[in-house]
């Protein structure tokens, strides 16, 4: 069952289908889209590989599901470390969607503004 849950994980990390093409729009030199592409997607899958082996090498094979599992959440401080943790995931997500909005607000916006 690892693996279905490997490539549910990586389909996540890269999704953003939805701001690519406005992406593409709004850029000054579209010629270069390509190239920023490329360069996105290595960052994010350096980062996921690097954040990846430190989190195995950190907990072995002892990990749970969600990286705030894995946190200790025994004494008071790492209580308090642990539950400001939560809230940046919680905000983190909060801005995702408000990034996925930014292709319908973009279709919406002419139409919304000439009524008002």
């Amino acid at each position: 069952t690892a693996i279905p849950v490997f490539f549910g994980n990586a389909v996540y990390a890269f999704e953003g289908i939805g701001v690519v093409l406005p992406l593409e729009n709004k850029m000054m030199n579209p010629r270069h889209f390509s190239r920023v592409i490329y360069l996105g997607m290595g960052s994010i899958t350096v980062l996921y590989s690097v954040f990846g082996t430190l989190g195995y090498l950190a907990f072995g094979e002892d990990v749970d599901g969600s990286v705030t599992l894995n946190l200790p959440g025994d004494k008071h401080l790492h209580s308090v470390v642990y539950h400001i943790t939560k809230l940046y995931f919680s905000y983190a997500i909060f801005v995702t969607y408000l990034v996925q909005f930014y292709v319908p607000m973009d279709f919406l916006e002419p139409p919304l503004s000439a009524l008002l």
